[in-house]
């Protein structure tokens, strides 16, 4: 079975994609409207998800 879905991007921020062809994984972005620092090993749990 095939299926055709569309992402519609409605922030200003380009979708998770490979910077390489060799790159293991993709570099999200957060569409955020305050900033938010990241600390090493520490969970951050974001409530909305909007692509």
């Amino acid at each position: 079975m095939n299926m055709n879905i569309q992402v519609i991007n409605k922030s200003k921020h380009p979708l998770p994609a490979y910077a390489t062809e060799l790159s293991a994984g993709m570099d999200i972005r957060a569409n955020l409207s305050a900033s938010v620092t990241l600390k090493h090993l520490k969970d951050v749990l974001f409530q909305r998800v909007y692509i």
